[in-house]
């Protein structure tokens, strides 16, 4: 079973393999243009659409993993607070 944090929580009272519920989060395009343009991941993946549709399988915006990462400890740290 999880649970949604409380206020409070540090770090290092989480037991290995402990689980919790973190509030959500949509990841809109604006959201990947905005990442992609401030750290400069300015590669023909993330920035061309046309190249995506015409030269590619995956039909729609890519997210940089790392955006994954940085919105997942995003909502932990939140989430622990």
């Amino acid at each position: 079973m999880t649970e949604v944090l409380g206020l409070g929580l540090h770090y290092e009272d989480l037991p290995i393999g402990r689980k919790f519920r973190t509030i959500g989060r949509t990841v809109t395009e604006t959201d990947v243009i905005n990442f992609v343009n401030c750290t400069g991941m300015v590669e023909v993946l993330f920035t061309n659409r046309e190249f995506l549709r015409d030269e590619s399988d995956i039909k729609g915006r890519i997210a940089p993993a790392i955006l994954s990462y940085c919105f997942a400890e995003g909502l932990l740290i939140q989430a622990m607070m």
